[in-house]
């Protein structure tokens, strides 16, 4: 079941207001985490295809609906991971064309954070 949210908690947030930075629940990623969060997102998708990193960015790029796919999902398992200390998230669901491998170069990744 879902509950309705207030217009606030709803809101799409595409960065992290300064406010809630330094709260006991909020952490803004440094930039060398999030490189690596992109790095091992890769390696997954290579090993998962048993190919180097240098030949899936070259089929992503090529529009290859799995290498994409795998590439999110990685991202998203990476993300769930430095959430996982978060006390405020209980559950993460990943849905949409990553899930249905048909995320494209350009496809989002869809998340539920509960």
């Amino acid at each position: 079941m879902f509950t309705k949210m207030s217009i606030v908690e709803s809101q799409r947030v595409n960065k992290v207001p300064e406010s809630w930075v330094g709260t006991q629940y909020i952490h803004r990623p440094h930039t060398s985490e999030i490189v690596k969060l992109i790095n091992d997102a890769f390696e997954f998708t290579a090993v998962r295809s048993k190919k180097t990193v240098d030949g899936i960015k070259k089929e992503m790029l090529a529009g290859d609906l799995w290498a994409n796919s795998t590439f999110r999902y990685a991202l998203a398992k990476g993300i769930r991971k430095n959430l996982s200390g978060n006390p405020m998230l209980q559950d993460l669901y990943i849905y949409g064309s990553v899930m249905d491998d048909q995320a494209r170069l350009t496809s989002d990744i869809n998340l539920i954070l509960h």
